[in-house]
């Protein structure tokens, strides 16, 4: 893995602790966020997170300065990714219902730019049926991609809370629901460069 390249789409609570995370074990990683003002203070090393977030500022910092980490408002940077990481909002309406447009709008904009081969893991959280109802009929739409063949693909629900971000991703056990064998062994070998705790692999659906 020494030349590959991750990327991590939505840059917020859980994707700058990820993205810090990966750059920290040497992968050249990049992040992608619509905000222009979060993309262009990460890119410059300073964290736009609010609170206190034991090490995040520190981290974040060391990365940059190794030149680990970048961050860019221009999706065409996927391209570069051996993996990508999505962890975008996932709210809910006025009716207390999912409200899945911001994962819908990843993951179209993930499907122009993506490189044939890579990983696809969605880390947002999401109801049942999502990755078989929205995330695979939406690669196939935008680009034709088939999960297996052209990609592989993966849900690994994030588990992190406010106050202990980076703390979580390392020491919590993660739940991974992968399409097949070849996507769970591929997403294991860049989980488990950042979380000591157990990696649970399972069905995706």
């Amino acid at each position: 893995m020494q030349d590959r390249a991750v990327a991590v789409v939505g840059l917020g609570y859980v994707g700058l602790p990820l993205a810090c995370s990966f750059a920290s074990t040497g992968l050249r990683t990049i992040g992608y966020d619509i905000v222009a003002a979060k993309a262009e203070k990460i890119d410059a090393g300073i964290n736009p997170i609010e609170g206190d977030e034991p090490g995040l500022s520190e981290l974040l910092s060391e990365v940059h300065a190794q030149g680990l980490l970048r961050a860019s408002t221009d999706p065409s940077v996927l391209k570069e990714a051996d993996a990508i990481f999505v962890c975008v909002d996932s709210p809910v309406d006025e009716q207390k219902r999912p409200d899945m447009k911001y994962l819908r709008s990843a993951v179209g904009t993930i499907a122009r730019n993506m490189q044939r081969g890579a990983l696809l893991s969605i880390e947002s959280t999401i109801p049942p049926g999502t990755m078989s109802g929205l995330v695979i009929p939406a690669m196939r739409e935008e680009r034709g991609f088939e999960p297996g063949n052209d990609y592989m693909l993966v849900h690994c629900p994030e588990r992190v809370m406010p106050g202990r971000l980076l703390r979580n991703i390392k020491e919590y056990d993660r739940v991974l629901g992968a399409y097949d064998d070849r996507s769970a062994k591929a997403a294991v070998e860049y989980y488990k460069r950042i979380v000591q705790g157990r990696i649970h692999p399972t069905t995706l659906i």
